[in-house]
């Protein structure tokens, strides 16, 4: 799999551009065209086609992606409606354009936002259905990203447009891509339970579909519904250890608090958690804390070796995806939908999530409120040697 396809993304779902500054999440899937590009100076395996030159030679004026290099990239792509493109070629240059004008904005530009969801409102009325369908979702995931500020009663008129335009439409990558951004924004304003339901609902949309890509994006919805699920629903997670035994959560950690941990070996930001999660498992797993860390890598060979060499004492466990697909294809990152590592559920003893977030600060807080008993010794400063 190549460095900069597992570093950053490879399909759908929120901006990683955005989630990767702000969180420190790894992101397997992008929208609004925000997925991952070869560099600048990457040569192409085959001639590109006329539209696709295009979409190159902006590729590269947007270096080193200032406002000015933005806005010059996204002018170049106005070429692209004067070589009677195809569908599938007019709407990825109208994501590019749109992404570029966005970036330009968040880079300085006041207008450069306004003009990108001025563009996509165009868009929107094309007499081709596919390119309307895809400016409209575009239009709208645009506008869930900036609603964060607003009262509830507003964001609740964004979210039901959102809701229609998936419901109504049949199932795309325009509309995967604004269902996935969707969910993920009710959860943040209205919790697990109602997005859960929404997710379903629109998991029961994609259902059955078996053509690539909308099978994927059927399988992850299917799997965030199952995730939002685990507040009520004890998980179901059956996966092999790295010496080759099996491990059933349900069974074999039945009565136990659960940290689940989806990892993987190239992750940054998920190797920056294990030295606290190491502290914290020497403090409450005598007290029945037990984690699991589910690598999301493409072979074990690499898992093994990083787990000896840092002598991390807890359960790891790697299941091979299915063949020909990449690790974050892993059937229990399916199952429950994961999309961004590190991906960190906390489980009580039944079973069910306590939280569906518990990394960090978080997850110490939350262990404290669990074992509220177990003496937690002061933490070192981060310059003192032991």
């Amino acid at each position: 799999m190549p460095r900069w396809n597992r570093r950053i993304v490879m399909m759908f779902g929120l901006s990683p551009l955005l989630r990767v500054l702000l969180t420190g999440w790894i992101i397997a899937f992008s929208s609004v065209g925000l997925s991952a590009e070869p560099a600048a100076d990457q040569p192409a395996a085959e001639e590109p086609s006329p539209v696709e030159a295009v979409l190159i030679k902006a590729r590269q004026a947007a270096q080193p992606r200032t406002g000015d290099d933005l806005l010059e990239a996204a002018k170049l792509i106005d070429q692209v409606w004067d070589l009677q493109p195809t569908p599938e070629e007019e709407i990825k240059a109208m994501k590019t354009k749109a992404r570029y004008l966005y970036q330009a904005g968040v880079a300085g530009n006041q207008g450069a936002r306004f003009d990108a969801k001025n563009f996509l409102d165009q868009k929107s009325h094309s007499k081709v259905p596919q390119v309307a369908l895809a400016a409209r979702s575009s239009l709208l995931e645009y506008q869930l990203q900036e609603i964060i500020t607003l009262p509830n009663r507003e964001k609740q008129f964004y979210f039901d447009q959102a809701e229609a335009c998936v419901l109504e439409n049949p199932p795309s990558t325009a509309t995967g891509d604004l269902a996935f951004l969707l969910i993920d924004s009710v959860h943040g304003v209205h919790g697990p339970v109602v997005a859960g339901k929404l997710a379903s609902k629109i998991a029961k949309h994609f259902a059955g579909i078996q053509t690539k890509p909308l099978a994927t994006y059927s399988q992850f919805l299917a799997g965030m519904a199952n995730q939002l699920a685990l507040v009520d629903t004890p998980i179901e997670i059956k996966a092999t250890r790295l010496d080759g035994t099996p491990l059933d959560v349900a069974q074999d950690l039945q009565g136990k608090i659960v940290l689940i941990d989806f990892w993987a070996t190239w992750c940054g930001p998920c190797i920056r958690e294990f030295p606290e999660m190491k502290r914290l498992y020497e403090i409450y797993h005598p007290h029945g804390l037990e984690i699991v860390s589910i690598s999301l890598d493409d072979t074990q060979e690499p898992v093994t070796q990083f787990v000896n060499e840092r002598e991390l004492p807890w359960t790891f466990v790697w299941d091979a995806p299915p063949e020909g697909m990449p690790g974050w294809f892993n059937p229990n990152a399916m199952r429950y939908g994961v999309r961004g590592i590190p991906a960190m559920f906390l489980l009580g003893k039944d079973g069910k999530a306590i939280a569906l977030s518990a990394r960090g600060r978080r997850l110490t807080k939350l262990l404290k409120e669990v074992f509220p008993d177990v003496e937690v010794p002061a933490e070192k400063p981060a310059d003192e040697t032991p």
